[in-house]
C-alpha cells in the first residue's frame, strides 16, 4: 500500500508503516521487540472500509466497476476472450485481450476456463451430529435449528479446507487470490498473498497490452506465484496443528516456545508471516536479485517507496555511475532516478511490483552488460515500444 501512494489514506496517518513490536504463529506470541528489524507489518482497517477505498481509487485511474453482475460463461478466441455477464438488466458479451479471474473460492473463470482446483475440503457436519455432540459433552440436550437465511454448512474444525489451482494460468485467463488458493485464515496472510498476486500480474499484463513485454513475461506469473501460494498453505496448516487439542499438540507448542527463544527462528517466522522470505527466480546471482525492494531513506529526502508510486520500473543510481546515456533506450518504460543512500548497494534495477530485477555494489560488479540484460529480460527490447493498446 506504501510502494503504492495508498497508506496514508488507508491509516490516517502521514507517517510510514510501522513495524510490529509482537504477532503470534499457531497463537504462540512471536516477540519482535528485540530484533533489529523486520518486515512484518499490520494495517488494521475493516474489509469493507479497504473495499470503498480502493475502489475510489479504481475509479480515480478511469476504471469502470459494475456490481450486481454475474458471469455465467467464459470463452477464449485466438486474441481475446469473451465473459457472458447476467445483470439486472439482462444478458451481454464484454470482450477483452485478457480475462482475470478474481472471483473467490467458488470461482467460475476457473471452472469455465477448465482449471483444476486440487486439495482438501472439511466435510459437511449434519446438524443431528452436532446436537449428539452437545448432548454427549453436556449431559443434556439444547434446543438447535439451522440459522436462517443463505448461510454456509456447518464445517468440522478438525478439517483443513485448503486447495490450490493446478495453473494459474490457461491461455488468456488468469487466476488471482482465493479464485487460485484457499487456505485457513489462520495468520491472517490470505488478503496479502492475493493483493501480492494482482501486484505481480498487473505490470505483467500491462507490458503486453502497450507492446513491450519480453517473450515468455506473462508466463513468469504462474512460475512466481504458485510457490508462494503453496508455502502460506504449508505455514497456516502448521498453525492449525498448533491449535489441536491434546497431549501431542501440548509437547508440540512446549519445544515451539524453546525454539522461539532464538532470535534467528522469531525472524524465520516473521518472514515467513509477512511473505518476506520470498525470492523470485532471476538470472542475477545478487543477493538482492529477486527479493522485496527495502524501503530505504534516501539522501535526497524521499524514500524508495515514494519512487515506485507511479507504478514504473526504476533504475536506481546510487553512486555506480550506470544512469549514463545509454540507458534512454528504455525511457519510455523505466523511470531513472539519481541520489545516494546509506548503502552498499551501489545500483538496482526494481520491477513495477517492487522486486529487484538486478542489483550491484560497485561500478564493474556485476558490470553494465549485466544490467542491459536484466532491462531485456524483464521490460523488452531497447527502443520505441509498440503499442497494442485497442
Amino acid at each position: 500500500m506504501d510502494y503504492r501512494g495508498l497508506h496514508e489514506r488507508l491509516s490516517g496517518a502521514a507517517e510510514p508503516p510501522i513495524r510490529m513490536p509482537g504477532f503470534q504463529f499457531g497463537a504462540l506470541p512471536l516477540d519482535l521487540s528485540t530484533l533489529d528489524s523486520h518486515d512484518l507489518f499490520v494495517l488494521p482497517i475493516p474489509q469493507r472500509r479497504l473495499e470503498e477505498l480502493l475502489e475510489d481509487r479504481a475509479r480515480s485511474l478511469g476504471i469502470l466497476v459494475r456490481r450486481g453482475q454475474e458471469v455465467t460463461t467464459v470463452r477464449q478466441g485466438s486474441d481475446e476472450v469473451t465473459a457472458e455477464v447476467r445483470g439486472p438488466e439482462g444478458t451481454y458479451e464484454v470482450s477483452a485481450r485478457y480475462l482475470v479471474g478474481a472471483d473467490g473460492g467458488q470461482s467460475v473463470v476457473r471452472k469455465q476456463s477448465g482449471i483444476d482446483f486440487p486439495g482438501i475440503t472439511d466435510e459437511d457436519m449434519p446438524l443431528a451430529e452436532l446436537r449428539d455432540a452437545v448432548k454427549r459433552v453436556l449431559g443434556a440436550e439444547l434446543p438447535m435449528s439451522e440459522p436462517p437465511g443463505a448461510h454456509p454448512a456447518l464445517r468440522r474444525t478438525a478439517g483443513i479446507n485448503s486447495r490450490q489451482a493446478d495453473r494459474y494460468r490457461q491461455g488468456r485467463v488468469f487466476l488471482v487470490g482465493d479464485a487460485a488458493h484457499v487456505h485457513s485464515g489462520v495468520g491472517g496472510p490470505g488478503l496479502n498473498l492475493g493483493l501480492q498476486d494482482v501486484l505481480n500480474l498487473g505490470w505483467k499484463l500491462a507490458a503486453a497490452v502497450h507492446g513491450w513485454a519480453p517473450p515468455g513475461l506473462l508466463d513468469t506469473y504462474e512460475a512466481e506465484r504458485h510457490p508462494v501460494g503453496e508455502r502460506v498453505i504449508m505455514h497456516t496448516r502448521a498453525q492449525l496443528a498448533l491449535l489441536q487439542p491434546g497431549p501431542n499438540t501440548t509437547a508440540l507448542r512446549e519445544l515451539m516456545t524453546e525454539l522461539l527463544a532464538d532470535q534467528g527462528n522469531r525472524r524465520h517466522l516473521a518472514d515467513l508471516m509477512a511473505g518476506a522470505d520470498i525470492r523470485y527466480g532471476t538470472t542475477d546471482t545478487h543477493p538482492m536479485a529477486g527479493r522485496w525492494m527495502p524501503d530505504l531513506a534516501l539522501r535526497d529526502g524521499s524514500r524508495v517507496a515514494e519512487l515506485l508510486r507511479p507504478g514504473r520500473p526504476v533504475l536506481l543510481d546510487l553512486g555506480a555511475g550506470v544512469a549514463a546515456a545509454t540507458w534512454t533506450e528504455w525511457a519510455d518504460r523505466v523511470d531513472t532516478v539519481v541520489t545516494t543512500a546509506d548503502t552498499p548497494v551501489k545500483a538496482v534495477l526494481i520491477r513495477p511490483d517492487g522486486y529487484v530485477a538486478w542489483a550491484t555494489n560497485g561500478s564493474t560488479d556485476g558490470g553494465t552488460d549485466g544490467l542491459r540484460e536484466a532491462l531485456t529480460e524483464w521490460f523488452g527490447q531497447a527502443g520505441p515500444r509498440r503499442s497494442l493498446t485497442r
